[in-house]
Parts: C-alpha cells; structure tokens; sequence
C-alpha cells in the first residue's frame, strides 16, 4: 500500500495502492497522520465532525475517514486485502461504529459492507443497507494493538446472484450468497465513522490492495504479520553456556521411543453447511394494544453438529418476539434466537396504542457456525412486513334495538313489550284499561334489566318509550325506535342524557312510594342538552 501525495488536511487527497482517495475529517491535527509509507493512522476524538461544501456531519456522528479510489459497477467482483489495528485505549461505548467499509455511489444508504464494532469491542459483519443484518459477530472482544488481516471478496447484486466471503487472520468467517447491496455503483472507505461518544479512538490501516475479477481464497493464515521494517537484534552472546557439555538423564526418567504429537500439524476441514430459513407469510398483520399473531419462520440445517442462530433487526419497540419454547420474550432492535426456539414456534405481540397504521419490516438472517474452524455460512436474508392497523370503526358502533312484536288483546302493557324477552308479562290491575295500568316496581326493573343494548341506545330509546308513557298513555304500545348506527347513541350530549335518564329511573325504583311527578321525569328526558347542565338527578327525591 504505497502512499504518496499524502496531506491530511480536510477535503484534500492523497495516493494509496495508484488510487486517488479524499480525506474526511475534522482538521485537527491528529485525524489523520501516516506513521510511515505503508501506514495510515486515523484518530477520533468526541466532537470530530466533517464538513464539506455546505454539509456537515450531525452532532451524532463523527468522522475520519479516507474514501474514494476507483469506482466499482454492480456485478463486479471486487477483492479487498488490508491490515488493521485498533490502538489500545477506552472500550468503545458508541451506538455504532464503522472500520472499513464498501460505500455505494448514493445517498441516504448504509454501507452494504462494513466492518463494524458492536456491543463494545466486538467485531462485526454488516450488509445491510437500510437497517443492520449482521453475518458475522465475534463472541469476544478484538484484542487491541494486534494487526488483523482481512480478505474480502464481494459482488454486489440486488438480484440474488451476489456473495460476500470474508477472511480474518486467514480463517474464513463470512461465506454469504444472494443479494446484496442495492444495484449502484460501490468504493472503498477506510478511517472511523460512529455515533457521538466520549472516548478517544485510533486505527491503523496497512497494505491495501484492491483487485477485481476471479481471485483464489487465502489457502495460510498471515499472522502474525511482521512489522514493515523489521529490527534485526545484534547477536549477544550470553555470558556463561546454557546447554550442558553432555546430556544428562534422570535416574527415575524415561525417554519415550517415538513422539506423541504429529510431525507436522494438521489442519481440520470444515464442511460448513447453509442454513435453510423460511417465512410462511412475508405479510402480516396484527392489532394493537396486545394482539398477536404466529410469525411462521423455520430454520434447518443438514448437519446437527452445526451451531444454528436467526438474527432479528429492525423490531419497533412496540412488538415483541415469544418463542413457545420456555415462553422466552425477546424485544430491541437486535435479537438473537437458537434453532430450538425458532422450531417451537415464534408469536408477535404488538403493544400499539397510538392512532396510526404503523407498519414495521424486520429482518431475519439465520447463519449457522462450524464449531471446529469457526467457519460461518448464511441463509438470504427474510423479512417481514408487520401492519398495526386501528380498530374498525364498525366495531365501536352501538348494537340495533329492535322493535318489539306487535301486542295482541288488551295485555299490551309496556312493561309487558319489554318483559317480553324473558317472558314476563305482568296481569294488570283488573278493570284498568291498557293506557293507564300502574307500573310496578318489579317490572320496570325486570324490563331494564333485560334490554342489552350498548348504554347510550338503551338509554335514548327506554327514555323515550317512558315519556310516551307518562304524557298520557296510549292504548297502543308505542314501538321501540330502531337505532342502528344513530350518530346521536354516540355523541357526548346525547350519550349523557341516556346515561342520566337511565339513572333516573333507576333511582325513581329504590326511592318512588307508588307516586311520581311526571313532568319532572318528562322535562327531564325531553330537555335535550340542557338536561346536561341541570340534571333532574341533582335534585332531592324524597
């Protein structure tokens, strides 16, 4: 990685590998320094903030960075080998981090390569480009100062015939196929880029060369590496000899006859094999405020001595993840389930309790690991679109009340049409005519009690058969309006005049002796919104 024409002040350029990159940084004197001529030392401290020709990075993101070099179209293989070293320091708390990474030729896109720091020091393999799809995580932290070799390999295509193979230390970790990326044009950045965070971060790159076209898989690890100009030590010869002028034995020793390790050292193989993932339905829906549905995913593999995990990103913090296996919930923007929970079955809550008809997409990528080399393969990644959609206003409606059958003979008493539900027509006082029999305590009740109806109808319509009622009676049963879907039963003004005239009769039953003022009832049911201020029930009754 010969660099020349260096200069790190920002917007400027320099020459790394015979290609022309451009240098993104805060200006500072230390973003960017070149220790030697193979070597580029890119520093980040909280506040480094790049701006360029009007634009400027947010206070939530800082930047060293050089990026640039050739310009790669879609379909193209692409081979990229380079060191990096993480200087020792502060553990990384930043939201996310990006060392290294294959930028698209467009706006508004994550990297669909990037090598990245996650849960702290973790090193990560991320190709998602509108949300994260990990294909690799490192279970333990980097180890800082250490150069690491990495050989990358990548075609990006949207239509399922990409791949992505990534070598680390000369150990394959990452050996993807499908899509990948979004169909634009692809350059290679190098540096730090993260979220605001208060430590101070350093990175060393070292020996980038980029190729395009058929390229063969490192066959030997390359570390350790050695230093670029190594420091040959004079020989010191020591002060007294240390291997004995004869060898000596023990008397109680023995000496084996032949070795008990192999000669030379073998290598295991690994036959990692892709995972099988699968979604039953790409397209969901479920209610809000505690409905769920069953997810439908399944993952499989062919070989049972693999290690097995589904990766889920992009989870909105109102819908959770519950896997029938020991009922385990699983909520955040980064999941991670075993094959044996996915199987037993997964189901997705949705917590909603807004206004809207959010719609969410998770992402499922399942990888599956060898568990002598390490070797990872994955599945393409799956995703789901997951709709909340409001109730329906149907649902909210009031139930119809029904007009009663038609009464027959003179026992057509309206507490009869309403008893008639449960069969309780009560006899009337014997000479009385129909129009204007009493009305017992017990019957009245018994008619309430059994019209079940949404309060505000019920209500409305009760109120307005006891007004027939009481202004003078009729030898005719009046008919029970027929509300259905009556804007009235569902505004505040009316809602209240039922529920007030429904109380009314209800404490007219506990406090009335036989005798009742009627205009009092009927001024009260027939005031309209002016019952609202001045209700009847404010008044003593007895």
């Amino acid at each position: 990685m010969a660099i020349t024409s260096f200069s790190p002040t920002n917007g400027s350029s320099l020459t790394v590998d015979n290609s022309k990159y451009y240098v993104q940084n805060a200006n500072q004197s230390w973003s960017l320094q070149e220790p030697n001529t193979d070597t580029l030392r890119f520093e980040l401290r909280s506040g480094d903030h790049w701006s360029s020709s009007g634009y400027s990075d947010p206070t939530s993101a800082e930047r060293s960075e050089a990026g640039g070099g050739t310009l790669y179209s879609a379909g193209t293989q692409i081979n990229v080998s380079y060191e990096f070293m993480v200087e020792p320091g502060a553990t990384n708390t930043a939201k996310w981090i990006v060392l290294g990474q294959m930028h698209e030729d467009s706006a508004g896109y994550s990297p669909p390569f990037a090598v990245e720091l996650v849960n702290g020091d973790h090193m990560a393999i991320d190709i998602g480009t509108g949300s994260e799809v990990y294909l690799y995580k490192d279970p333990n932290p980097i180890e800082r100062g250490h150069y690491y070799s990495m050989d990358v390999q990548v075609k990006f295509d949207a239509n399922g015939n990409g791949f992505l193979r990534v070598w680390r230390d000369g150990v394959q970790i990452v050996d993807y196929h499908g899509s990948i990326g979004t169909g634009a044009a692809t350059y290679w950045k190098e540096g730090v880029y993260r979220s605001a965070a208060p430590e101070t971060m350093a990175v060393n790159y070292r020996n980038l060369h980029i190729t395009t076209g058929a390229a063969s898989a490192p066959t030997t690890p390359t570390q350790p590496t050695t230093p670029t100009t190594p420091i040959t030590p004079s020989p010191i010869a020591p002060p007294r000899s240390i291997t004995p002028t004869s060898p000596t034995t023990p008397a109680n020793s023995t000496t084996p006859t032949a070795p008990t390790t192999p000669t030379t050292q073998t290598t295991p193989t690994s036959s990692v094999t892709t995972p099988v993932l699968t979604v039953a339905n790409p397209a969901l829906s479920v209610m809000g405020r505690g409905g769920t549905v069953g997810l439908g995913v399944n993952v499989s593999t062919t070989n049972t001595n693999e290690r097995v995990t589904v990766n889920g990103t992009g989870l909105p913090k109102h819908e959770t993840i519950t896997s029938a296996l020991g009922g385990q919930m699983f909520r955040g923007r980064d999941i991670t389930l075993t094959a044996a929970q996915v199987s037993s079955g997964l189901t997705l809550t949705s917590s909603y309790r807004g206004g809207g008809d959010p719609v969410a997409t998770p992402v499922l990528t399942s990888n599956t690991q060898d568990p002598v080399s390490g070797v990872v393969a994955s599945a393409e990644p799956q995703s789901i679109s997951v709709s909340d959609p409001r109730p329906s206003a149907t649902s909210m409606q009031p139930t119809a009340v029904m007009n009663p059958p038609p009464a027959s003979g003179t026992r057509n008493s309206w507490t009869g049409q309403l008893a008639g539900g449960v069969n309780q027509q009560q006899p009337t006082s014997t000479g009385a005519t129909s129009g204007s029999q009493p009305i017992s305590a017990r019957d009245l009740s018994a008619a309430i009690s059994t019209v079940m109806v949404s309060p505000a109808a019920q209500g409305f319509a009760l109120s307005n058969q006891f007004r027939s009622l009481v202004a003078g009676g009729s030898t005719a049963a009046p008919a029970a309006p027929a509300v259905t879907n009556d804007a009235r039963s569902t505004s505040t003004t009316t809602a209240s005049l039922a529920s007030q005239s429904f109380a009314l009769l209800n404490q007219y039953l506990a406090g009335s002796t036989g005798r009742v003022d009627h205009g009092q009832i009927v001024a009260s049911v027939s005031n309209g919104a002016a019952a609202g201020q001045v209700s009847f029930l404010t008044r003593p009754q007895h």
